[in-house]
C-alpha cells in the first residue's frame, strides 16, 4: 500500500477507463436511433429504436458473469492484468461497432454481431470499476486516504456520461441530420478508442504486489466460494449497501429527465439542462466527500448520506415537481449533496469488508448485483408503479426504500473495516 499521497498519474490510471465505460454508454444511449435504423430496420421507426434500447440493455445482463470472471481472475493473478483486460475487452467492440457493417449489407448477421459486441461490453463492465477502485485502495493509496482514491473511479463515470453526451451534441451540432444518421453517428465510437488505448498505456505502467503469495487466493479453491462460505453475510451486506447508490444514479440521472419532461411538465431542453448541471456539480463533490469520509470515516459518511435520502429525497421532489426550471435544479442539486458523500464513500467501504484474497470476487460480484437489482430495474418499476397510480412520486418512494435498506445493511456490517 502507499505511505504518501495517492499517485495523481496511477489515480489516472485506474479512473480512465470508468470515465471511458460510461462514454460508451451515453454515446450509444444518443444515437440510438440511428443504430436501430441501421442495425434494426423496421418501417415503423419507434420499433427500431426499442430494440436498439433493448441490445443496450442487454449489455448489462452480463456484467454479473463479467463479475464472476474477472474479479475470480483478479484474486489469482493481480487488480493491473484484470484493469488491462478489462479496457481491452471494452475497446475492441467499441471500434467494431464504429466501423461494423449495418444489415443492409450483413442482412440478420448485423444485429447478432451487434448483441454479441455488447455482451463483451457488459462482461468487461463486470470487472472495471471494482478492479480500479481495489487496485487503488491496496496498491496507491495510504490507510488515510483510501475513500478519496477510490472515490475518483466514481467521479471518473460521471464524467464519462457527461463526456460522451458532449461529444454526441458536438457532432450532432457540425453535422447534417442526413450526415449524422448516415455515418455521423460512427464518429463518436472511433473517439471513443482513443481514450480506451491511452488507457491501456498507462495500465501498462503500473504495477501490484500480484507476485507476492501472501495474500494471492489458492488457485484450487475459488475466492467466490470462500466468499459466499466464509463471509456469506458480509456479501448480502455489500450487496445492500449498494442499493442507494444504484437506486440513486439510475433515478435521479438517467430517468430524471424522462419523469421532469412527462411528470413535472418541463420542457425536453430544460430537462437536460437541470440534469448536466446536477451531474457537473456531482462530478466536483464526490471527490471531495470521499476526502472528508477519510476524516470522519466511511461507515459514518455512508450512514449520514443513506440516513438524509430515507428523509429528505420525497420532500426534495416536491421540488422537483415543479414546471419552474430552477425549482426542478434546486431539487436536483439537493439530490446531488445528499448522494455524492454515498458514492465517494460506499466502494471503498464495500471493498474493506472482506480479506484481500478474494476481495476481488467478493466486490465484484456483490457490486454488480446490487447494481442490476436496484438500479437496472429501478427505472422500469418507477414507471410501472406511476401507470398503476401510485402517484408521480413513485421515484421518490423506491429511493427512499434504497436508502433504508443501504441505511440497515451499514448498521448491521462491521464497524471496522478489514
Amino acid at each position: 500500500m502507499g505511505t504518501g499521497r495517492p499517485s495523481r498519474r496511477a489515480t489516472a490510471a485506474a479512473m480512465i477507463g470508468n470515465v471511458f465505460e460510461w462514454y460508451d454508454f451515453a454515446v450509444y444511449g444518443f444515437f440510438a436511433a440511428s443504430i436501430g435504423q441501421h442495425f434494426f430496420p423496421d418501417d415503423d421507426p419507434s420499433v427500431s429504436v426499442v430494440v436498439a434500447f433493448g441490445v443496450f440493455a442487454i449489455g448489462f445482463l452480463a456484467r454479473p458473469l463479467g463479475a464472476v470472471i474477472l474479479g475470480h481472475l483478479g484474486d489469482l493473478m493481480g487488480r493491473r492484468r484484470v484493469m488491462m483486460l478489462s479496457v481491452l475487452l471494452m475497446a475492441v467492440p467499441t471500434f467494431l461497432i464504429g466501423v461494423m457493417p449495418t444489415y443492409d449489407t450483413l442482412g440478420v448477421m448485423a444485429p447478432v454481431i451487434l448483441i454479441l459486441l455488447r455482451l463483451l461490453q457488459g462482461a468487461s463492465v463486470g470487472g472495471e470499476m471494482t478492479s480500479s477502485v481495489t487496485f487503488l485502495i491496496e496498491e496507491v493509496a495510504p490507510a488515510q486516504r483510501q475513500g478519496f482514491a477510490a472515490s475518483w473511479c466514481f467521479s471518473g463515470s460521471i464524467a464519462g456520461v457527461l463526456l460522451g453526451s458532449a461529444t454526441g451534441s458536438v457532432i450532432a451540432l457540425l453535422l447534417s441530420p442526413e450526415d449524422l444518421a448516415a455515418w455521423g453517428w460512427r464518429i463518436p465510437f472511433l473517439l471513443g478508442v482513443v481514450i480506451a488505448v491511452a488507457g491501456f498505456v498507462m495500465r501498462r505502467e503500473l504495477t501490484d504486489d500480484a507476485e507476492r503469495p501472501h495474500w494471492q487466493s489458492k488457485p484450487d479453491e475459488l475466492p467466490l466460494w470462500r466468499t459466499v462460505r466464509d463471509h456469506g453475510w458480509d456479501f448480502v451486506r455489500a450487496i445492500g449497501i449498494t442499493a442507494y447508490d444504484a437506486a440513486g444514479f439510475y433515478l435521479m440521472f438517467v430517468y430524471i429527465t424522462t419523469w421532469l419532461t412527462g411528470m413535472a411538465g418541463e420542457g425536453q431542453d430544460a430537462a437536460f439542462d437541470v440534469n448536466t448541471s446536477s451531474m457537473v456539480v456531482l462530478v466536483a463533490l464526490i471527490p471531495l466527500f470521499g476526502a472528508l469520509g477519510d476524516r470522519i470515516g466511511l461507515q459514518r459518511m455512508c450512514l449520514l448520506s443513506s440516513g438524509a435520502g430515507v428523509v429528505l429525497t420525497l420532500p426534495l421532489f416536491l421540488l422537483l415537481d415543479h414546471s419552474d426550471p430552477w425549482l426542478a435544479l434546486a431539487g436536483e442539486l439537493g439530490f446531488v449533496v445528499i448522494l455524492a458523500p454515498f458514492i465517494g464513500c460506499f466502494g471503498a467501504r464495500i471493498a474493506l469488508m472482506f480479506p484481500r484474497d478474494i476481495r476481488m470476487s467478493a466486490f465484484s460480484v456483490s457490486y454488480n448485483i446490487g447494481l442490476a437489482v436496484f438500479g437496472g430495474t429501478a427505472p422500469m418499476l418507477a414507471s410501472w408503479m406511476i401507470e398503476e397510480g401510485s402517484g408521480v412520486f413513485a421515484p421518490g418512494y423506491l429511493l427512499t426504500g434504497a436508502a433504508l435498506i443501504s441505511f440497515v445493511a451499514l448498521l448491521s456490517a462491521r464497524r471496522s473495516p478489514t
